[in-house]
C-alpha cells in the first residue's frame, strides 16, 4: 500500500503492474481520497473487487478501478480483448500516444520479462491513455470510456461493481536478469511523512544491498553536447479575460527582470487589448526586461492557434522570443500538434506539472525519467526548433480539465507541502538535467538553488553564454541520480531515500551524494 494506490504489484519478485487504484472524481476532475483501503494477501492471482454505494446524488466524471502499467513496456506486443470477444493485437506505445491507443477493452494479454499476463475487468467498458503525456510513468487502464458523457450523475443508493483479475502462465525463457519490458523490482523502504500524511519519498533496490554495507560506487550514463538551456524563474499566465491584466503584468514586470509569459486569450482576441497589451511589453523591454519566451494559448484549449499567433506576432516586441505551444501540458501540444504547426511557430513551447493526477512523491520522482523522455521525443521531431520548457510547477496552476466555468485569473493552487524543502531542491535540480537536452533552450521554475540558475553564466544574473558543446548531463541506472554541468560546474541530485557513491571523470575519489540531496562541485 502506498497512499491510495496498491503500487508496485510483482510477481517473482518483477513488476507487473505500477499500481491499481479505486478512483472517485468529481465534475471538475477533482479526487476523493479513500479514508481506508483493505488488502488481503492470498493466493496465486490478484484480485481486486471493487463496490461502492452512492450516499447522495452525486455528479462525477469517473468513478471506478484505475490501472497503471509501467513504461518499460514501451514497444511490447499487446492483446486486447473487446466485449464481443474479438482480438486487437497492438504494442504499447514507444511514442508518447496522443489519444487513447486502446478502446473497449474487455481484457489485456501481455509478456513482461517473459512472464504471460492476463488482465480480465469486468463491470465497465475500458480503455487506455499514455499517461506520460503528463509525465507519469505509466499507461493507464480506466473506465468509462471518455466518448460517453461527461459529468454523469450516480443517483442515491446506485452501486458501482468492478472487478479485475490479474493472472500470469509459466514463464518463458529470458536472456540476463531482466528482460526488456519488465520492470524492475522496487524496495518497500519509505521514510519521512508530510505534514498531511502522505509519504514524501520512496526508494527503490538498485545493486548492491546498500543499507548493511553501504553504497558502491555507481557509473553514470552521460551526454556531452549541446547549449546550456537558460534556467531561471519568474512565470506570469496572462489572462486578458481579466479586467486587471494590466495591474498584474505590471506586478510582474516589476518583480522580475526576466520573465517567461504565456497569454491567455479568448479566440479571436480583442485588438485593442492586444495593442495596448503590445505597448506595455515595448515599454517594458525598453526599460530593460528580459523575456525567456513570450507566448499566447486559447483560453478554452490551452495551446496556440494560428490566428492567435498572427495576432501576436503583429504587437510583439522586436527580438522577443516568441513560441507556440501548450500553457497546460504536453498533453495539449500532443494532441493540437496540427494545429499548433500552423500556426508557423518560431519555436515551441509547453508547461509542465509532475502532480497533476496524484500527489505522493513517488509520482513527483517517477516524472524525471518522463521529462527527459517528453523532452528527447519533442526536440528529435522537430531537430529545426527551438523547445522552451515551462513553468514547471510542482501543483497545477489552473483546472484545464473542468468542466464548469472557472475563476478569472486563476486562484493559486494550494501550497506544496514539499515547496522549499530539501526534496524540492533536489528534485529541481534533477529535472533540470532531464529536460538539458540538446535544443532546448529555456527551462522556468517555481524556484531555484542558485547554483543551478548560474549555469551558463558568468555569474548569477549574468548574461547566458551559448556554448554550443558546454552542456553535460548524465543519469543512473535507476533514474534517481542526475547531473548537469556547463563544463565549469557541475550539478549532481540524489532522489534516493539513500546515501549513494558515483564515479566521476577526473577524479580519483568517487563522490558521496547524502540521501534527498544535491551537491555542486567543480569541474576538473
Amino acid at each position: 500500500m502506498r497512499g491510495d494506490e496498491l503500487a508496485d504489484i510483482r510477481c517473482d519478485g518483477r513488476v507487473v503492474l505500477r499500481a491499481v487504484r479505486a478512483v472517485a472524481r468529481d465534475d471538475d476532475w477533482a479526487t476523493a481520497w479513500p479514508s481506508s483501503v483493505d488488502v488481503t494477501a492470498d493466493g496465486d492471482r490478484l484480485v481486486v473487487d471493487l463496490d461502492l454505494e452512492a450516499v447522495t446524488d452525486s455528479s462525477t466524471n469517473r468513478i471506478g478501478l484505475v490501472v497503471l502499467h509501467p513504461p518499460q513496456l514501451a514497444g511490447t506486443p499487446l492483446q486486447v480483448a473487446h466485449p464481443d470477444g474479438s482480438i486487437y493485437e497492438l504494442t504499447f506505445p514507444v511514442q508518447v500516444s496522443p489519444h487513447q491507443p486502446a478502446k473497449d477493452i474487455a481484457g489485456l494479454a501481455w509478456e513482461a520479462g517473459g512472464l504471460p499476463l492476463r488482465l480480465d475487468l469486468d463491470g465497465d467498458v475500458f480503455e487506455m491513455e499514455d499517461q506520460r503525456n503528463w509525465t507519469d510513468a505509466s499507461y493507464k487502464t480506466y473506465s468509462r470510456p471518455l466518448d460517453l458523457p461527461f459529468p454523469y450523475t450516480v443517483a442515491a443508493g446506485d452501486r458501482v461493481r468492478q472487478q479485475l483479475v490479474l493472472t500470469t502462465g509459466a514463464p518463458t525463457p529470458t536472456s540476463g536478469d531482466e528482460a526488456a519490458g519488465a520492470a524492475p523490482a522496487q524496495a518497500a523502504d519509505r521514510s519521512t511523512e508530510a505534514s498531511d500524511g502522505r509519504p514524501v519519498l520512496a526508494d527503490r533496490t538498485v545493486p548492491g544491498d546498500r543499507a548493511s554495507t553501504g553504497p558502491e560506487a555507481e557509473e553514470l550514463t552521460w551526454r556531452r553536447g549541446g547549449a546550456v538551456p537558460v534556467i531561471g524563474t519568474g512565470h506570469l499566465d496572462l489572462e486578458l479575460a481579466d479586467p486587471d491584466w494590466p495591474q498584474r503584468l505590471d506586478a510582474a514586470l516589476t518583480a522580475r527582470d526576466e520573465l517567461a509569459l504565456w497569454v491567455v486569450a479568448p479566440s479571436p482576441a480583442d485588438p485593442a487589448v492586444l495593442a495596448e497589451l503590445g505597448s506595455r511589453l515595448t515599454a517594458a523591454v525598453r526599460d530593460g526586461t528580459s523575456f525567456r519566451f513570450l507566448g499566447i494559448a486559447d483560453a478554452v484549449r490551452h495551446a496556440t492557434t494560428p490566428e492567435l499567433a498572427a495576432a501576436l506576432r503583429k504587437i510583439a516586441p522586436e527580438g522577443v522570443p516568441l513560441v507556440a505551444g501548450a500553457r497546460s501540458h504536453f498533453t495539449e501540444l500532443n494532441r493540437e500538434w496540427e494545429t499548433v504547426l500552423a500556426a508557423e511557430p518560431e519555436a515551441l513551447a509547453f508547461a509542465t506539472t509532475p502532480l497533476f493526477h496524484t500527489l505522493e512523491s513517488e509520482q513527483l520522482i517517477e516524472a524525471v525519467a518522463m521529462q527527459r523522455l517528453l523532452a528527447e521525443q519533442l526536440t528529435t521531431r522537430v531537430p529545426e526548433q527551438p523547445v522552451h520548457v515551462g513553468p514547471i510547477t510542482l501543483r497545477p496552476r489552473f483546472a484545464n480539465v473542468a468542466t464548469r466555468p472557472q475563476p478569472v485569473p486563476a486562484p493559486a493552487p494550494p501550497a506544496d507541502p514539499r515547496a522549499g524543502t530539501a526534496l524540492h531542491e533536489a528534485w529541481t535540480v534533477a529535472s533540470a538535467a532531464a529536460l538539458a537536452v540538446p535544443g532546448v533552450v529555456s527551462l522556468t521554475y517555481e524556484q531555484l538553488p542558485e547554483p543551478l540558475a548560474a549555469l551558463g553564466r558568468s555569474a548569477p544574473g549574468a548574461p547566458h553564454h551559448d556554448r554550443a558543446d558546454a552542456l553535460v548531463t548524465g543519469y543512473s541506472v535507476d533514474d534517481l541520480i542526475w547531473a548537469i554541468g556547463d563544463g565549469d560546474a557541475l550539478l549532481l541530485a540524489n532522489l534516493s531515500a539513500l546515501p549513494r557513491r558515483v564515479r566521476l571523470t577526473g577524479r580519483s575519489a568517487p563522490l558521496d551524494l547524502d540521501p534527498v540531496s544535491w551537491s555542486a562541485v567543480p569541474v576538473l
